[in-house]
């Protein structure tokens, strides 16, 4: 095994890791187990391993990916304004609609178009 099999044996390794890190798992471990066994069993022993889903799930929150609703807990979308899960109304910003005056000055709303 010469210096390109070293570095692919490396570049496999790393390619585990990031797979671990991928469900939750630390990368670190992922790719000491597939550097001094193989690749192999590294990726093996991280795909049997089950997915944390609660870092998963913190990761996703501190992205901005998600939010979790204060009455039950469950991830919903960042944009959301109802849990999908429990019906709770989330807190968020209520976008303004731009409404503008007709020619008697009047400003129009949503609501004034379905009472006709």
């Amino acid at each position: 095994m010469g210096f390109t099999g070293f570095l692919l044996w490396i570049f496999l390794c790393v390619i585990v890791a990031v797979i671990a890190k991928n469900r939750g798992r630390s990368s670190f471990p992922a790719f000491l187990i597939s550097f001094a066994f193989s690749p192999l069993v590294g990726l093996i022993v991280v795909l049997v391993s089950s997915k944390n889903q609660a870092r998963l799930d913190n990761r996703a929150v501190r992205a901005g990916k998600a939010k979790r609703c204060p009455r039950c807990a469950e991830l919903v979308k960042p944009k959301a304004l109802v849990c999908k899960h429990c019906g709770n109304n989330l807190p968020g910003e209520v976008k303004a609609v731009n409404l503008k005056p007709i020619s008697n000055g009047r400003v129009y709303e949503a609501d004034d178009f379905h009472k006709q």
